[in-house]
């Protein structure tokens, strides 16, 4: 198969933007994936002119844009169908701008909270459906201005009052999408650890036939399993390299983006050395990473 190229978060390389993208260029990456730190600021957050002189960085160095890491559909369900329908139908007019200029291969979105939900609970899904039955089509709108625009997306869990807790939630969210999108998922391996399912080749396997994109932090679990340190991913108390291979091998996957760890930060714990060694990990775990 061919190789799956590496990138990270472009923030993890430093708040300064110049700085930040030369650093991709010396770990030989080639991709960016565009979050926040940009000029102080996320992404959609951007003006015009700031989202012209970023992509004017980037090509200047020979890297091009991946993915627009945006804050799409992370707000919390209880804001009504109209309210969140409006937060993020205004969010997405600034994304696609963005991403007009920027061309990227893919633009994520959030998928949405609710803070009412219990965590790792049974028929998650069809919970989360019968209070808000607006959801999936909320989503489908999303999705269909983003494709019609000539941009793939991509959802991905987040770590805090996420609708999604296990594979059998993301199974079931993408069960109430309209076929036809051009959506895949991303899985977070800690942020779904932090929502009560940890990482395993079980928990891959399930989410194969959805996966577009790795996001990797590393983390080391307490003595109940849960997450409580953050750690690169070498000293990470997961499967990562079995997981990175089973995800190579399955040829879902295009990219593997590095995260910072989430967990109780060491003294003197150094992120961007922590993401330079990360970075090697995954090279060494598998020679098809680039």
């Amino acid at each position: 198969m061919s190789r799956v190229r590496l990138t990270m978060l472009n923030s993890m390389a430093g708040s300064d933007l110049a700085v930040a993208l030369d650093r991709h260029v010396q770990e030989g990456l080639e991709i960016c994936d565009l979050k926040d730190g940009i000029f102080g600021k996320r992404l959609e957050e951007l003006s015009h002119e700031q989202v012209r002189s970023l992509a004017d960085e980037i090509a200047a160095r020979g890297l091009k844009t991946y993915c627009l890491s945006t804050s799409l559909g992370d707000h919390d369900l209880a804001l009504g169908r109209e309210r969140w329908r409006q937060v993020n139908s205004e969010i997405l007019d600034r994304v696609l701008s963005a991403a007009e200029i920027l061309k990227p291969a893919l633009i994520r979105a959030i998928v949405a909270k609710d803070t009412f939900l219990p965590q790792g609970g049974e028929d998650n899904m069809n919970r989360v459906l019968a209070r808000y039955p607006w959801v999936a089509a909320a989503y489908d709108e999303i999705i269909g201005r983003i494709n019609a625009a000539g941009f793939d997306v991509v959802l991905e869990n987040e770590a805090h009052d996420c609708i999604i807790t296990s594979p059998e939630d993301v199974c079931d969210l993408f069960a109430t999408l309209k076929p036809g999108h051009r959506v895949s998922y991303t899985w977070d391996v800690q942020n779904m650890w932090q929502m009560g399912t940890p990482p395993s080749r079980d928990v891959l396997d399930k989410l194969l036939p959805l996966l577009g994109m790795l996001h990797l932090k590393g983390g080391r679990a307490g003595s109940d399993g849960t997450l409580n340190d953050a750690s690169s991913l070498a000293d990470a108390s997961w499967p990562v390299a079995d997981i990175v291979r089973a995800a190579i091998e399955s040829g879902r996957i295009e990219v593997i983006c590095i995260n910072p760890s989430h967990g109780t930060r060491a003294a003197g714990f150094d992120g961007w050395a922590v993401a330079r060694d990360d970075l090697g990990f995954i090279r060494a775990a598998d020679q098809r990473v680039a």
